[in-house]
């Protein structure tokens, strides 16, 4: 009976950090409340120490009877300082345990994120300022419509992703609340100081409602459905990348040295894997959503379940976005010739109709520059938004 209600996996180990992290906190929380005295505390203190170095070190080993990362380290506690390790936590139920370990884990998780989102926008802005005045094709359905700046269509994904950056950023909110103390269902009985522990542990605010609290995973959804919306956007850039690489378009090419570098990193072939990362981050929102259908309030054991979808899209999501920051760097916008530009002798073996006016009605140049309004394809227009998002990007820094 004891192997199904263990739900162990690699996963855990990525939390043990965090976890380690909260049990310290709390241990103060209890010595602050009365519950433990100083040498029980100082004891336990120093267990949890010796713990991560075992994890770091690899030395943990998982036994049939581990629920999750929390019963793992308490487990060990014990086994290295005795009795006095099952005091830990006391009053404290693993769900909600877990749940802020979570909220720890997810708030570097973002921060890595939105680290390679920055550099995809950098990547855009420096190649959009190097082609400026450059011009391409716009295309609905695949088919040639008007004739823009090739840095008007990639600044469009410096817009994209710039709203991405923001929703993911707004989720850090919810990982500010705190909902250790809680309790299994009820509330925590040892007069646990509630706000000293979250700030402890860098949260602004405590959760409200025992029940609410240890059922709301509402933050793990979340990040995966923004997740997936960034990765469907990644992929919409991949696929448009893909094709205009291809012979038919031939719009873009490698650079040299991105050339010599391994192919799966670099070339079109590796934006195929960035479109096939949102499959499965899209899979991930499925999967999380599945669990959370008929819950009501409180914990149950299908929570056990919901960790490894916000480590699986983590895991995507950042690849999708590293090998798309390559891509934007290394590609190259092959060399065009403008109609303008070739002799009218050639033009003329072409059609001898053709005169010296083919620049009035030909010269592309000219028609894109009417379109001077605000977010247009003219140059003013193209410049302006390369300095909006320079700004937005300054401003990224500031705050980091």
């Amino acid at each position: 009976m004891a192997q199904p209600s263990s739900c162990v996996s690699p996963y855990d180990s990525r939390l043990f950090a965090d976890d380690l992290d909260v049990s310290k906190a709390y241990t103060e929380a209890l010595r602050k409340a009365g519950c433990l005295t100083t040498e029980q505390c100082s004891s336990i203190l120093t267990g949890l120490e010796l713990i991560r170095y075992d994890w770091i070190e690899g030395l943990l080993k998982f036994s049939p009877t581990d629920k999750d990362v929390h019963t793992i380290n308490k487990r060990r506690l014990t086994e290295i300082i005795g009795e006095v390790g099952q005091h830990l936590n006391s009053g404290c139920s693993r769900n909600e345990q877990v749940l802020t370990d979570m909220k720890l884990w997810l708030r570097k998780a973002i921060n890595a994120l939105l680290a390679r989102v920055q550099c995809c926008i950098e990547a855009i802005l420096e190649k959009a300022e190097q082609h400026l005045g450059v011009l391409m094709p716009a295309y609905i359905d695949l088919q040639r419509v008007q004739a823009v700046q090739f840095s008007h269509w990639l600044l469009s994904y410096a817009w994209i992703l710039r709203e991405d950056y923001l929703r993911l950023k707004e989720q850090e909110k919810l990982l500010l609340v705190s909902p250790l103390g809680s309790g299994t269902v009820a509330g925590n009985p040892f007069h646990i100081d509630r706000v000293w522990l979250a700030k402890r542990l860098g949260f602004t605010s405590v959760t409200e409602n025992s029940l609410y609290a240890v059922a709301d995973n509402d933050f793990m959804v979340n990040f995966i459905y923004y997740s997936s919306m960034l990765s469907l956007h990644l992929s919409g850039l991949a696929e448009e990348f893909v094709i205009y690489s291809t012979k038919e378009f031939d719009f873009l090419t490698l650079s040299e040295q991105s050339s010599k570098s391994n192919r799966l990193e670099s070339d079109s072939i590796s934006m195929e894997l960035v479109r096939g990362a949102s499959v499965q981050i899209c899979a991930c929102l499925t999967g999380i959503m599945m669990i959370t259908k008929s819950l009501r309030t409180s914990c149950h054991k299908d929570w056990q379940c919901d960790k490894r979808y916000c480590f699986e899209t983590f895991d995507a999501l950042q690849k999708a976005l590293r090998i798309t920051a390559n891509a934007l760097r290394d590609f190259a916008k092959r060399e065009s010739l403008d109609i303008t530009e070739i002799p009218l002798e050639e033009l003329q073996n072409i059609c001898p109709r053709i005169d010296r006016d083919i620049a009035k009605v030909a010269d592309f140049r000219d028609i894109v520059e009417q379109y001077d309004v605000t977010g247009g394809t003219a140059s003013t227009s193209v410049q302006k938004q390369i300095e909006l998002l320079k700004d937005f990007v300054t401003s990224l820094k500031e705050d980091q």
